[in-house]
């Protein structure tokens, strides 16, 4: 879900800037590979490494990782079982455009530093293996100079957390405020 809404969100600014007013993006998922530290320091927590990676490979039709020894180097220990190998192989047989449309971090659109750019909120939790995704998702955005908010949360994956958090409390009220304060601006325009 978090993947298919940055990547709708800024295709739809690249086409049509101004009609976007917001894009939320919790955990999002912008790695094929499964090949980040994130993913093997939270291999079994949920959701599962393997499962993610299976994921993509169902998405992409990714060949399955050939079995590997022992890893040597930390190189390895990230790469061992993931789909760096495929798709590399997929990406060199793509163009950006279609890349961009999986992996939105490769080709950010221009402008989103306007004032007419969406409000782009991006939520990290600690214990999740998509916290390195979120992370590299929210560099590239930065310099890009997009109007971001970034939440590191110490959660897992996508845990709103109670309503006492008040870590949990911002982001909610941050993202109810970005989709619906644009609409009552524009309805008290009006009368």
């Amino acid at each position: 879900g978090a993947n298919m809404s940055i990547v709708t969100g800024l295709e739809s600014f690249r086409k049509y800037p101004g009609h976007i007013v917001s894009i939320q993006s919790q955990c999002p998922m912008v790695n094929p590979a499964g090949d980040t530290m994130s993913f093997y320091m939270n291999q079994n927590v949920f959701p599962d490494m393997n499962w993610l990676r299976w994921c993509w490979r169902a998405y992409l039709n990714l060949k399955s990782p050939v079995p590997s020894d022992a890893p040597k180097t930390m190189e390895e220990a990230l790469r061992k079982d993931s789909n760096y190998s495929t798709w590399n192989e997929w990406k060199g047989k793509y163009s950006k455009e279609l890349q961009r449309l999986i992996d939105p971090t490769c080709d950010i659109p221009t402008g989103l530093d306007k004032d007419n750019a969406p409000k782009i909120i991006v939520r990290t939790n600690l214990a999740d293996p998509l916290l390195d995704e979120g992370k590299k998702l929210a560099v590239a955005l930065e310099k890009a100079n997009a109007h971001l908010t970034l939440f590191e949360h110490k959660g897992m994956h996508c845990s709103i957390g109670a309503s006492e958090d008040p870590e949990s409390h911002k982001f909610m009220t941050l993202w109810a405020n970005t989709i619906f304060h644009p609409i009552t601006q524009a309805k008290s325009q009006i009368l």
